[in-house]
């Protein structure tokens, strides 16, 4: 192919593993963006719209005043499915009724909102609010500059994604597959910070690999990026701080001293818990006291009944299990429809078989022991503290379930797990459990009998506080 009196070598182009994901990324992201219905097709879209638009306005911390355009406020109310002559299953979106908005005319004026998702940092609605300013300057409808919005989150994480992917010095398979997956294209092209959050994640977990990996001792420069790169990335969705902790993948040789690795390493983990709690601080909503649910009070629940926690944290996976795999994979819309069971099944088997199949263009895969267990590590700590956060934040206190937990939270970390399995001598014989065969055996044992009581829990007690406080009003009565 000749563009212009170059050559384009197009088996060269797709030969690179960043340019397939970018080609297919754009495409199949592109299509989720005007083809996935307005609000109706990604969970509480409606809220970071409006989150989206009080950042165009300037409105980047929440207060009582924040306006945004009256059309915008009034948007989500008109965009709704609904019952159509002559089609059968329900309310469905009408195609004339979207193409009627489209030409639609902003009335002016604005709205006072009081806030919208106010408890995270503005920075992951840039790229939907410099949509929104790009639709208000040529002046397109409110719903064209909801696309547009739409259309330039798509751009900025797949570009953060194609980036992660090129640097990362091996595994290039393990962010193509997670950031190819359908619930992550979703993300990407809605209005969502979780697109930014995502792809950033990636970013840093690529970047430390490959200071890693490097055989160049690290610089300022590399550490300065190193730390500017945690913050962002790992701050634009609150609760995933404990990722900077795969700083410590960073081997103490790259580095000219000792004094040197360890202000760095332990310098980027703390910089990160520190950014965190200075967010919750500045940033607090106020959400959450509402319906037997108080953060605080949580927290001190907790941390009177760390077990309770941990068999509560593990009876909501055991019993949430497939809804969790299903909306990591994909679960459209608000998470109340499931695709077939073949689809999630082809979709496990395809990663499967495409990471043990990949021989990642002769790159040598150097993780030590110690490295894959820092990555199952942090993987292990933030997928906990996503289920600390929800019990938090969205559970009444003293919950024996765990509400709000979807499984497009863990996309941002999954690579971690993938990595600590990547090319590592996998079969059935491991020497560790010969060697602790009895401490293996007792983990056995409590595992199985956890799920036993689990059961038998379910089926000869009564859960609902009302019927206990009854039988011991009873119990009271006899004496």
């Amino acid at each position: 192919m000749c563009l212009n009196g170059m050559k384009f070598d197009l088996t060269a182009f797709f030969g690179k593993k960043e340019n397939v994901y970018l080609v297919l990324a754009l495409s199949f992201g592109l299509i989720m963006a005007v083809f996935n219905p307005p609000f109706d097709g990604v969970p509480d879209e409606h809220a970071h719209y409006w989150k989206s638009w009080a950042v165009a306005e300037g409105n980047w911390h929440c207060t009582d005043q924040d306006a945004i355009p009256q059309t915008a406020f009034d948007l989500p109310s008109q965009i709704k499915p609904v019952k159509y002559p002559g089609v059968e299953g329900g309310e469905k979106f009408v195609v004339a009724g979207l193409a009627q908005r489209l030409k639609a005319v902003d009335t002016g004026g604005n709205v006072v909102i009081k806030g919208s998702v106010c408890t995270v940092l503005p920075f992951g609605y840039l790229p939907q609010a410099i949509g929104l300013d790009l639709g208000r300057l040529f002046h397109l409808s409110p719903l064209a500059d909801f696309y547009l919005a739409r259309i330039l989150n798509l751009l900025a994480a797949v570009f953060v994604t194609y980036l992660a992917i090129r640097i990362v010095p091996f595994g290039k398979v393990l962010l193509m597959l997670v950031g190819l997956l359908p619930m992550t294209i979703q993300q990407f092209a809605s209005l969502g910070y979780d697109a930014l959050h995502i792809s950033l994640i990636m970013l840093f977990i690529a970047y430390v690999l490959r200071l890693a990996n490097d055989k160049k001792e690290i610089r300022k420069k590399e550490i300065v990026i190193l730390a500017l790169l945690s913050i962002v990335a790992l701050n634009v969705k609150p609760g995933y701080f404990p990722v900077a902790a795969i700083v410590f993948l960073l081997p103490s040789a790259k580095f000219s001293d000792k004094r040197k690795y360890w202000a760095t390493v332990a310098g980027v983990a703390s910089l990160n818990i520190v950014a965190f709690m200075l967010i919750r601080v500045f940033l607090n909503g106020g959400e959450g006291v509402v319906n037997g649910v108080n953060p605080n009070d949580q927290l001190l629940f907790v941390a009177a009944h760390p077990l309770h926690f941990l068999f509560v944290m593990l009876d909501t996976i055991y019993g949430r299990l497939s809804f969790l795999v299903e909306s990591f994979l994909f679960k459209p819309g608000w998470l109340k429809q499931s695709m077939p069971f073949y689809y999630y099944f082809l979709v496990i088997v395809g990663m499967v078989l495409l990471t043990r199949n990949d021989d990642d263009a002769g790159a040598e895969v150097s993780l030590t022991n110690r490295q894959r267990f820092i990555l199952l590590g942090t993987f292990l700590a933030s997928f906990c503290l996503v289920y600390l956060s929800m019990y938090l934040v969205w559970t009444k206190v003293g919950a024996d379930k765990i509400s709000g937990v979807q499984g497009r939270y863990l996309l941002g970390i999954f690579p971690l797990l993938l990595f600590t399995f990547y090319k590592s001598k996998f079969n059935l014989r491991f020497d560790f459990i010969r060697k602790h065969h009895n401490m293996a055996f007792t983990f056995f044992a409590i595992l199985t009998f956890f799920l036993a009581l689990r059961t038998m829990y379910g089926m000869y007690y009564d859960k609902s506080l009302k019927t206990q406080s009854v039988y011991i009003q009873y119990l009271e009565s006899e004496r």
